[in-house]
């Protein structure tokens, strides 16, 4: 149902996220 290769951008752009919400708040994920 899924595309791959959008579920591994989708992925990519959460991950890149949290780690921008951990750097600017320290809270950790």
């Amino acid at each position: 149902m899924f595309n791959p290769t959008l579920l591994k951008v989708l992925d990519f752009f959460v991950e890149n996220f949290n780690v921008k919400v951990h750097y600017f708040t320290g809270i950790p994920f």
